[in-house]
């Protein structure tokens, strides 16, 4: 029996060499290089838009095929809405390129900055457009026919991914994303 413990004492702490102790990997620092950070933020916000572009265009496509179908008041009101979506779309679609590789933004950096600032007023005035738009649409929720709710809901769902989107980018592009106007509270 003693035999026995013994065996398993021996197989339970191994015969062979002992290992190595683990390298120990230094903590990354963050980046304190601005024309790094700069130009990760840029890159950021470009995914960021680019994403907002897909939603706008779902959005405009799925508004334009149940404008016909609405008719009436609630047909023009989807029309503007899908203009708002155009507008919003194109303001931004020049912002939606990833910035250059790193050797080359810094040899750009003054352009860059000057860029950056261009694609945060340009996202304002697509954060405008698109709360219009969705404004639109959530008056159109009150008084849509049952048949109509689910594709309408579809595209204010689209509308609030473009918002969220370009608010993302333009707070990575060191903007100051507007809070929304309660239009209940103005004047009253």
């Amino acid at each position: 029996m003693r035999c026995l413990v013994a065996l398993v004492c021996l197989a339970m702490l191994g015969c062979g060499k002992a290992s190595a102790p683990a390298a120990l990997t230094p903590t990354p620092k963050p980046n304190t290089d601005p024309v790094v950070a700069h130009r990760e933020a840029d890159e950021q916000a470009a995914f960021s838009i680019d994403a907002a572009c897909a939603s706008i265009e779902e959005a405009q496509k799925d508004t334009k095929k149940l404008a016909p179908i609405a008719g009436g008041d609630a047909k023009e009101a989807l029309l503007n809405v899908a203009e708002m979506f155009d507008s919003a779309g194109a303001t931004l679609a020049d912002h939606n390129e990833p910035p250059p590789p790193i050797e080359t933004y810094r040899k750009e950096e003054s352009e860059r900055a000057s860029e950056r600032q261009k694609a945060v007023t340009d996202a304002l005035d697509a954060l405008h457009e698109l709360r219009d738009a969705r404004g639109t649409l959530d008056d159109l929720a009150a008084t849509v026919p049952k048949e109509h709710a689910q594709p309408l809901e579809a595209i204010r769902a689209q509308a609030d991914e473009a918002i969220d989107a370009v608010e993302n980018a333009i707070a990575r592009l060191g903007g100051k994303v507007p809070p929304e106007e309660d239009d209940d509270q103005v004047g009253g």
